[in-house]
């Protein structure tokens, strides 16, 4: 079995991530007019095929959360970052789980809309998006440290071998 490495394991994260954000923008134009429909209390007045488009457009993003929840569970995760992916495929799985709580919250059927459990949707999108989006950070902060770290010491080891007292002042850039 192959070693997971950093290397390995950032551009399946920076895939899933340009993912995430390139299916929210797409989606946020359908959901501003959902949220000004129910604000307004005409769902119901909305044209039904654009409803509907809504409604496909919601079930194709949170297929596309779903595979990309797939991709964060079968990669190859780095020892040193395993405790924090865990976090994140929950924070994700979570994420996940509220839109297509959102996409449920609409029968297309009557066209009307479970506004409680489209609120709550919401809410629980915006939470555990914060959550993924702290993780992230963390995670690619984390990468960052351990390479700073290791060069320093690297240049402290290459210092010493020198003999060169100029060195051991590296600053890190």
């Amino acid at each position: 079995m192959k070693k997971a490495t950093i290397q390995t394991y950032m551009p399946v994260l920076s895939k899933v991530i340009e993912s995430t954000e390139k299916m929210g923008e797409e989606l946020n134009p359908s959901f501003e007019k959902l949220r000004q429909a129910i604000d307004n209390d005409a769902v119901a007045k909305m044209v039904p095929a654009e409803f509907n488009d809504i409604q496909m457009e919601f079930s194709d993003g949170t297929e596309q959360y779903q595979q990309n929840l797939a991709q964060l569970k079968k990669v190859a995760v780095p020892a040193r970052l395993m405790g924090r992916h865990r976090n994140l495929l929950a924070a994700y799985e979570a994420y996940t789980n509220a839109c297509a709580a959102m996409t449920a919250s609409m029968n297309i059927d009557n066209q009307t809309i479970d506004v409680a459990a489209f609120n709550q949707a919401e809410t629980d999108q915006e939470t555990e998006m914060g959550h993924v989006g702290a993780l992230i950070w963390v995670i690619g902060f984390s990468t960052l440290i351990k390479r700073s770290v290791t060069f320093m010491r690297c240049r402290a080891f290459y210092c010493w071998l020198r003999g060169s007292q100029l060195c051991g002042r590296a600053v890190l850039v």
